[in-house]
């Protein structure tokens, strides 16, 4: 069902609890929102993560994704890792990246099905050849 409002009740909720993981993760500030686009996805960045998750009790599947551009990627690893930002090896932004990846859909999957059981699974490094592919191949539960 195709809807230009939230999906969710619990989104107002989901975003908060984005925006204060990654002020943690990256001791940078920024908000989250809903937006409607069907048929437009955003660009592909260079540190592209995707974790598939499982709602156990119907089996109905969907993923979590980030998409970070190499700059906020230094500043989330230098933060992690304490290092300068200029400083952090190619190696830890992507580890910095995928982690964000692991705590964005942890906070989605307990907020927005806050009363099942979700399976997360492992983030993966999307390419830039198969990211369009995912995003076509990505529904909106119809």
């Amino acid at each position: 069902m195709s809807t230009t409002s939230s999906p969710s009740p619990h989104t107002a909720l989901v975003s908060g609890e984005l925006a204060r993981a990654w002020e943690m993760l990256s001791g940078e500030a920024r908000s989250f929102a809903w937006v409607f686009s069907p048929h437009l996805y955003p660009p592909y960045a260079e540190f592209s993560f995707v974790i598939p998750m499982t709602v156990r009790d119907d089996g109905s599947t969907f993923a979590v994704g980030v998409l970070i551009q190499r700059a906020c990627a230094a500043t989330v690893a230098a933060a992690m890792f304490g290092d300068a930002v200029d400083n952090v090896p190619p190696e830890d932004l992507a580890d910095a990246c995928s982690e964000v990846c692991n705590i964005f859909s942890d906070s989605i999957a307990r907020n927005l099905y806050p009363d099942q059981p979700v399976d997360i699974g492992l983030p993966f490094k999307l390419t830039e050849a198969n990211f369009a592919n995912v995003f076509d191949a990505s529904g909106d539960g119809d």
